[in-house]
């Protein structure tokens, strides 16, 4: 049973970070995770896809936050030009994002007019910082403003690509199933701060 708050919420990232353009949203669906030797956490399988936006709108989040119940769902927060998630082929760059590893200011985020999801397991604070630009940059500029916004919240490791995946509200964080011995419940992946 898919819940309707799951694809609300979604929809409403959908549109956050899509603002009303057109083009290829790509996803992948990361099935049968694990944990390896190395202690990090993988999928054996890992399926890439992507829908024409925003055709069917509902129903694609309909159908994602199904496929987000037996696997990690993971959407590039922005719009391809094709059918390659290819770094540097998005059609406009006017979001910076952040991934950070530990707890953040919402009010600075909200300072930013930005919006804020986490997708950590339990313990484990993972989030997802996205701040609208007022226009559309170049690759290497959009790289270095998702690098300094990072640094603002206290990053370690950076994603600052245009063809980055990061888990949206409304999916499930699998991880607790199979990390640290496994049998744990999967992690609701919510919204911390709204657009």
């Amino acid at each position: 049973m898919v819940d309707t708050n799951d694809i609300q919420d979604l929809c409403l990232y959908l549109d956050a970070v899509y603002d009303g353009q057109e083009g290829k949203l790509h996803f992948a669906i990361g099935g049968q995770p694990y944990q390896t030797e190395e202690g990090r956490y993988s999928h054996r399988k890992w399926v890439p896809g992507f829908f024409h936006w925003p055709d069917d709108s509902t129903e694609i989040a309909g159908e994602m936050v199904k496929a987000a119940k037996v696997g990690d769902l993971f959407l590039c927060p922005y719009l391809m030009t094709g059918e390659s998630r290819a770094k540097g082929r998005s059609l406009a760059r006017a979001l910076v994002h952040a991934e950070i590893d530990t707890e953040i200011d919402t009010d600075c985020v909200l300072s930013l007019n930005g919006f804020a999801v986490a997708s950590g397991t339990t313990g484990h604070a993972h989030i997802y910082i996205y701040v609208p630009l007022t226009e559309s940059v170049p690759v290497h500029q959009h790289e270095q403003l998702c690098r300094v916004l990072g640094e603002r919240f206290g990053a370690k490791d950076f994603k600052v690509a245009d063809n980055d995946v990061l888990r949206p509200p409304g999916s499930l964080n699998h991880k607790a199933t199979v990390m640290n011995g496994g049998g744990g419940e999967p992690t609701q992946v919510r919204w911390l701060v709204r657009p």
